[in-house]
């Protein structure tokens, strides 16, 4: 069963890594780094506030900048954060946060049987 959820959340997270991300980027709202805060896009969609920072540094020993996508719902808070090396495409991303909810449906999954 565990290996079941995790899956589904590596399913989901590889999903808004492919669709959402570039979602973002191309229809967000750029925002310039700040001395405490990277560089972002925002995007507000079908009542969900999604955030993507491109070359973030997650850790301070990764091996490079990562992309951090975060979905949080209008009214109730974040439901998805994920981060990856995106020139590292072969590596499980790192899944923070992860609700169930129809977020998902909103933004555009569609469960595969």
């Amino acid at each position: 069963m565990a290996g079941t959820r995790l899956s589904s959340k590596l399913a989901v997270a590889r999903w808004a890594m492919e669709t959402l991300a570039p979602r973002v980027q191309a229809g967000g709202q750029y925002h310039v780094a700040q001395p405490h805060t990277p560089a972002y896009y925002v995007l507000n969609e079908a009542g969900c506030h999604l955030l993507l920072a491109p070359n973030v540094l997650r850790l301070p020993d990764d091996p490079e900048a990562s992309m951090l996508l975060d979905v949080s719902m209008e009214h109730g808070g974040k439901v998805m954060s994920v981060s990856w090396f995106p020139s590292q495409p072969w590596l499980p991303p790192h899944i923070s946060a992860m609700k169930p909810g129809d977020w998902m449906v909103r933004l555009g999954w569609r469960e595969t049987a």
